[in-house]
């Protein structure tokens, strides 16, 4: 029984070291539970606001340039520019060779000249003898014993002057009117052979040199006119321009009106069969513009302008096949799912046609 008293000792010290050891210490605290967290969904309220989409280009502010070519073909005889060479309105640029027209030209004006003379004279000449057997008719006419068909025979005469003149001029103005109109035909021919500058300007290409062979309708020199300037930018659908609600420029100085400047047909192709790159041009409309060649500006194509339209979030709305759908938040702060009809969308919000009404609450989704 003694040798059990230390080993019960024993076992009482270590319970009671246990216990203090498990048990929490004065100066430690309980931690507290905390209320789970509350998130609140994001939400819109759908708006009635002005709408429109609007897009950016970029471009440059460029000399217009005019495109020569000669409307006939023919070899290159008068060359009158290079590049860098400064044109007035109304210069020869370039002719063909139209030493055979010219020719033409001086032989048929000599030919009308010398025709005209010569019908003056000889008008003049049958004139007189009309007059003189006139004269002569009266004369007879005043004696009483002159037999009445001596009067008939000069009065004969005197019709057929008359009718030979009258036939002699008809002819001299068929004559001339013929000779006119080869006379122009001819200078029609040099006009076709011969550019001249529309405007003033700087020759920036020329592709054309004496005794070469000039292609009808190839443009052979470009000039950039010193007198206007257009905006070039990379290209823009045709149908988007015409039909947008706005378009202008903008440069640091603010808004500058522009007009859209489509490709004809011919030129399009041609660009288009040449693999060059298309671009977009617009005539500058302000005249006050402080726009210098060389300039940065930005062309912007405002397009499906709405002016009061019903909103909501682009996020909002869903889709699931062929449906565009929300979901509606009830007034007992439930999702309701809600089949809407879409219109017009941009970047940040959804025209709702369709399946909303303004101030309902949709929920924005990510």
């Amino acid at each position: 029984m003694r040798k059990l008293i230390p080993l019960l000792t024993a076992f009482m010290l270590l319970v009671s070291v246990f216990f203090t050891a498990c048990s929490p210490s004065e100066s430690e605290e309980i931690p507290e539970l905390l209320e789970p967290a509350v998130v609140d969904i994001d939400t819109a309220t759908a708006k009635n606001q002005e709408l429109y989409n609007i897009a950016s280009y970029e471009g440059i502010v460029e000399p217009e340039i005019t495109e020569y070519s000669f409307t006939t073909s023919g070899m290159i005889a008068e060359i009158n520019v290079s590049i860098g060479s400064s044109v007035k309105e109304g210069d020869v640029i370039a002719q063909l060779d139209v030493s055979a027209a010219q020719s033409m030209v001086n032989s048929l004006e000599k030919s009308i000249t010398n025709a005209a003379q010569v019908n003056a004279l000889t008008n003049k000449q049958t004139e007189c003898d009309i007059e003189i057997a006139e004269t002569e008719l009266l004369q007879l006419k005043a004696n009483e014993e002159l037999d009445q068909i001596e009067i008939e025979l000069k009065e004969v005469k005197i019709e057929g002057l008359r009718n030979s003149y009258n036939a002699a001029i008809k002819m001299q103005q068929m004559s001339m009117e013929q000779n006119r109109k080869q006379l122009n035909m001819y200078q029609e021919m040099i006009d076709n052979c011969t550019i001249k500058a529309t405007g003033d300007g700087t020759v920036v290409f020329c592709a054309a040199g004496i005794g070469s062979w000039a292609q009808a309708n190839v443009t052979m020199i470009w000039v950039a006119e010193d007198t206007t300037s257009m905006i070039s930018c990379e290209s823009i659908k045709t149908d988007l321009v015409e039909n947008a609600y706005d378009v202008y420029a903008m440069t640091g100085n603010g808004r500058v009106e522009v007009t859209y400047v489509p490709y004809d047909r011919a030129t399009y192709l041609s660009l288009v069969a040449t693999n060059q790159t298309l671009k977009s041009n617009f005539i500058i409309n302000d005249d006050q513009s402080d726009l210098k060649n060389g300039m940065s500006v930005f062309i912007y194509v405002v397009s499906d302008y709405v002016q009061k339209a019903l909103t909501v979030p682009i996020n909002a709305v869903k889709t699931e096949g062929a449906e565009s759908f929300v979901y509606l938040i009830t007034e007992e702060g439930t999702q309701m799912r809600k089949t809407v009809k879409v219109g017009i969308k941009t970047t940040s919000v959804a025209q709702i046609i369709e399946g909303l009404k303004e101030g309902d609450i949709v929920y924005v989704g990510n």
